[in-house]
């Protein structure tokens, strides 16, 4: 196994890096420049955290994940493996296996696979995962469900549903879509 940490790099003593089960292939971790790393997070093999992340105590990052510049996890967030973070971004919410998250993204909500065939033993399906585009904010208690894609600029308000495919600049709340200009500056997406 092998860890490559920054000197400059932050990390709790309590912090797991690299973990992984036995008998799985071993991948190199990296941990950039500047990253802080909390109390009690675990960093599984093959995770590559970019300069200046910022993990909160008891956050996972799994394996196989990249985590974007400057970005950082807040309240205990677990990222599934192979999940791609953009720079800049404000996680709150638990990312699944897969998923593609854009630069400038705040994601508070939560994502979840649609899990359609209950017959099938957990993890013996590949479902499609989330996108969501640069700039996109996904409000606290939101709910992202299944392989959608949430459009560039777009803004899901708190205790939203969103089942399907979302265009860009769009602003969802009170289970309505409307475009997000027609909010007047009420609301704004980060890009």
């Amino acid at each position: 196994m092998s860890v490559k940490i920054h000197e400059s790099a932050i990390v709790h003593p309590t912090a797991v890096i690299g973990y992984s089960l036995p008998g799985e292939v071993e991948e190199s971790t990296i941990i950039e420049a500047g990253v802080i790393i909390g109390a009690f997070c675990v960093i599984e093999a093959g995770a590559y955290l970019e300069a200046d992340v910022i993990l909160a105590h008891h956050s996972v990052v799994g394996r196989g994940s990249r985590i974007g510049q400057r970005s950082q996890l807040v309240d205990a967030v677990r990222v599934a493996r192979h999940a791609l973070i953009g720079p800049d971004c404000i996680i709150g919410g638990n990312i699944p296996d897969r998923t593609v998250i854009g630069p400038k993204v705040t994601m508070m909500g939560e994502m979840s696979h649609q899990y359609q065939d209950a017959t099938l033993k957990w993890g013996e399906v590949d479902e499609v995962s989330p996108i969501i585009r640069e700039g996109v904010v996904i409000a606290q208690g939101a709910e992202i469900v299944g392989g959608i894609v949430i459009g560039k600029g777009s803004y899901i308000a708190a205790g939203e549903i969103v089942r399907s495919d979302v265009p860009a600049k769009t602003f969802i709340g009170s289970g309505k879509w409307r475009p997000l200009k027609s909010m007047r500056g009420l609301v704004r997406a980060r890009s």
